[in-house]
């Protein structure tokens, strides 16, 4: 039943050009001064006039959709993926540390077997459509990455990565196990397709720990650096058949699962998690990292799954941790475990030795803060009146404008799998109700019935726009295809130069992602982090519960001032902004 709703989904539509000229220009003017705005006006004016560039873009796209089996848009998402050569760690991945004060007492090579077990279930489950289809609202939603989770990677290339997924089979298989700079392929089905039970792959895994082998090369650390590098110590890897063979049980594995020995607290496991380079893959799509606290995180490869999707997984496993119900198994049967030997000359030993100094450094150059915003939650601001996401927004926007004495662009990821082969659409929360709301608070502040009124405004605005965008009319990837399509198509079509759109000022700095936000409800996470995803921004991702918010914030480290003051300047705008709306209510 897991796919039964796919072939019933519709596919992403593809807005209307007045719809999306008059939408860019309500994302832009807030952003820039009047004159400036004014000169935009007439570039945006150009693009999308009658029989113009936008036009032609457009009739392209639209066969491009018809000739297209899915979404028009997945191969052009793909692409930025795989294209871009930006370290995945820091620019691509996130990163999920849940809540473990619910399991039952175990070790770490107890919990270790457990999720091990649960990986290959819920495998398992997928394989024979036995996975439940998730519904939204009523609403069923897309299920097309289920496949991507397990035994799935990126691999290096130059200039464009591959993405290599494994047909589908039960029988025999493993889990790669990092620990000690080692890498152990162990077995969770054997050759009749039954998965082991937890306490035989937990035993094997507390074998392999407590051996206290020599630590190993640490060979994962090739994939924190650019992707380019990667790929030329990868093809290097490659040239011997037994480096050839390790690297294919790593991507044919389920999983990575990595024991972090460092952290000692959640806020070191969190930074570990996003940055540490010790016993890590980033190219496999699901690293699972285990600390020595028995803290249970998730590191994400972003290319083929996304963040509501991949919770599936989350969720599963958390729910059978916190289980104590008796499994179902075969009494018989032990895995063994191989451990990957390598050959590797002195120049590439030498070149791990050198990206592991990198990786310090890297490590470094990130400021990564975990704040538990304790003194209401989503209960509280549905009280008063507000969606909890809008609320959370306006807050940002006051504190943005009393850290920096502006306005910048901020994104917030929306997922439209209410579609086929759906991902996701973005709003920019820097709106003019935002900006109006911003300037009666700390420009020239008004009486706190105004500025209320200001509240709700920006509120049912904020509201609109999400819900626009979850339905595949929002701006950004409308315009992400026209602009992929003068790419593949500008010859054809006689379109000389790119349109002055894409250079223009005012759209740049709508694009350029200062602060960057995504979001989740989920009471078992303990946090969520990614990387700011431009050289002066932060990265933001928030969760929000009944009664409490946990935002998560990263930055580099030379804006490590900044980011702490809109740490406090948020935390103080969330509980000013409710006590304007207890006052008036």
């Amino acid at each position: 039943m897991t796919f039964k709703f796919q072939k019933h989904l519709p596919s992403v539509p593809i807005p209307e050009l007045e719809d999306t000229k008059r939408k860019l220009l309500e994302a832009i003017e807030p952003l820039i001064g009047k004159e400036e705005f004014e000169e935009t006006k007439k570039v945006v004016q150009q693009f999308f006039e009658e029989s113009g560039e936008a036009q032609m873009l457009q009739e392209k796209l639209q066969i491009w959709q018809e000739d297209t089996a899915g979404s028009w848009l997945k191969p052009f998402w793909d692409n930025v993926y795989l294209t871009s050569r930006n370290s995945l760690h820091t620019s691509s991945n996130f990163n999920v540390l849940l809540d473990n004060q619910q399991y039952p007492l175990r070790t770490i090579a107890e919990l270790a077997g457990k999720v091990s077990r649960s990986v290959a279930e819920f495998y398992h489950a997928i394989m024979d459509e036995k996975a439940a289809p998730e519904i939204s609202r009523g609403m069923p939603l897309d299920m097309s990455q289920y496949p991507n989770f397990f035994r799935s990677v990126r691999i290096p290339k130059i200039h464009r990565d591959g993405h290599y997924v494994t047909e589908y089979s039960k029988v025999e298989n493993h889990i790669s196990l990092m620990t000690n700079g080692n890498i152990f392929s162990i077995p969770v089905t054997n050759q009749r397709g039954i998965i082991y039970s937890s306490e035989a792959l937990s035993s094997v895994i507390e074998s392999i720990i407590s051996l206290k082998e020599p630590a190993g090369k640490n060979v994962g650390i090739f994939t924190t650096t650019n992707r380019n590098k990667a790929a030329n110590i990868y093809q290097q890897l490659s040239v011997t058949t037994i480096n050839a063979e390790n690297l294919q049980s790593i991507a044919d594995s389920l999983v990575v699962l990595s024991i972090d020995e460092e952290s000692t607290n959640s806020d070191e496991a969190i930074q570990n998690l996003l940055l540490g380079g010790k016993n890590k893959y980033f190219d496999k799509t699901l690293q699972i990292v285990i600390t020595k606290a028995g803290e249970v995180g998730y590191s994400v490869e972003h290319t083929a799954v996304d963040g509501t999707t991949s919770f599936a997984v989350i969720q599963y496993i958390q729910d059978q941790l916190n289980s104590t119900d008796t499994e179902s198994i075969e009494k018989k049967g032990r895995p063994g475990a191989e451990k990957l030997e390598w050959i590797l000359s002195a120049e590439l030993l030498e070149e791990f030795h050198k990206l592991e100094i990198e990786n310090e450094k890297t490590v470094q150059n990130y400021f990564i803060h975990v704040q538990n915003f304790e003194a209401f939650g989503t209960d509280e601001i549905k009280q008063l009146g507000f969606s909890p996401d809008a609320f959370f927004h306006m807050a940002l926007q006051v504190a943005q404008y009393k850290t920096f004495a502006t306005m910048r662009s901020t994104y917030e990821a929306v997922s439209m799998r209410l579609f086929k082969e759906g991902r996701t659409e973005c709003i920019r929360p820097s709106s003019t109700e935002n900006l109006a709301l911003v300037k009666a608070i700390v420009e020239d502040p008004l009486e706190p019935a105004i500025v209320y009124r200001l509240m709700q405004h920006a509120s049912t605005a904020h509201s609109a726009r999400l819900e626009e965008a979850r339905m595949g009319f929002g701006v950004e990837r409308h315009l992400f295809g026209l602009q992929e399509i003068l790419s593949l198509f500008k010859d054809e079509l006689g379109i000389e130069k790119s349109p002055a759109l894409f250079s223009d000022p005012g759209y740049l700095k709508m694009r350029h992602d200062f602060i960057s936000t995504s979001n989740m409800t989920h009471p078992e996470v303990k946090s969520c982090m990614f990387g700011p995803v431009v050289e002066d921004g932060y990265g933001i991702f928030y969760v929000l519960l009944k009664n409490r918010l946990i935002i998560n914030y990263s930055s580099f480290s030379r804006n490590e001032q900044d980011a702490k003051l809109l740490v406090k300047n948020l935390d103080d705008a969330l509980i000013e902004l409710r006590d304007i709306a207890l006052a008036v209510k």
